[in-house]
């Protein structure tokens, strides 16, 4: 189990999908709570952020499985040899689906 672990590990930072998370929650935070405070500056209804910052969060999965399947070059995005929903992308599909799932029950509840 731990050279398939350690497979999967290298094969997330060659597609560079670990740099897509990290940036995707950086800029996604940083949305977040800058809506937030102006939001709160201006006036408006709270649920409207409510729903932009679950609009935020429901697409950190979907920019993981474009990082995985996409293989961006300087010329133009290149769809990877193994884009036919492998066992890789299979895993990164279920598994932010089920973040997603998890986090919009905790944020709707």
């Amino acid at each position: 189990m731990g050279l398939k672990l350690s497979e999967f590990l290298i094969e997330l930072r060659r597609r560079r999908v670990l740099r897509v998370a990290v940036i995707y929650t950086v800029v996604g935070v940083g949305a977040i709570e800058g809506l937030r405070l102006l939001f709160e500056a201006i006036g408006l209804p709270m649920i409207i952020w409510y729903v932009l910052a679950v609009c935020i969060l429901l697409g950190f999965p979907a920019a993981l499985v474009l990082g995985q399947v996409l293989e961006v070059t300087p010329e133009e995005p290149l769809h990877s040899p193994s884009s036919r929903m492998g066992g890789t992308s299979r895993t990164l599909a279920v598994v932010g689906l089920l973040s997603a799932a998890v986090a919009g029950y905790f944020l709707l509840r």
